[in-house]
């Protein structure tokens, strides 16, 4: 498996992606996330998504759009994207109202995610 999700607490989904990141993978993706917050009833949340060692070798920018697009997610912070996902970030902050966020850590994203949670 090239990712985990888990719930680290209520409102904070972490995703970890080790490799190369796919289609069918991110469709995988988006179906086991949905399962996770409908399984714990979180309708609002934060996902930190660490791409520390995750590599992309093909850009589908409308399955991208739709691993992050819907209602529940109030905001994404992304940890330590190679250049070639931050261009990625770059097109879908133009193709999306959710905020879109770069970080350099752990301790840095779950700082930025309790203070999207408590907007």
């Amino acid at each position: 498996m090239s990712f985990t999700v888990e719930r680290r607490e209520p409102g904070v989904y972490f995703l970890a992606w080790e490799g190369a990141i796919t289609r069918d993978e991110l469709l995988r993706f988006i179906e086991v996330r949905l399962a996770l917050g409908k399984q714990h009833g979180d309708t609002n949340y934060v996902l930190i998504i660490d791409l520390s060692n995750a590599t992309m070798r093909e850009f589908d920018i409308r399955t991208s759009r739709n691993a992050i697009e819907d209602p529940d997610p109030l905001a994404i912070f992304v940890i330590n994207p190679s250049v070639i996902i931050q261009t990625l970030i770059n097109m879908l902050r133009q193709l999306t109202r959710k905020p879109i966020e770069i970080c350099a850590n752990y301790e840095e994203a779950i700082q930025k995610a309790h203070e999207a949670l408590s907007r």
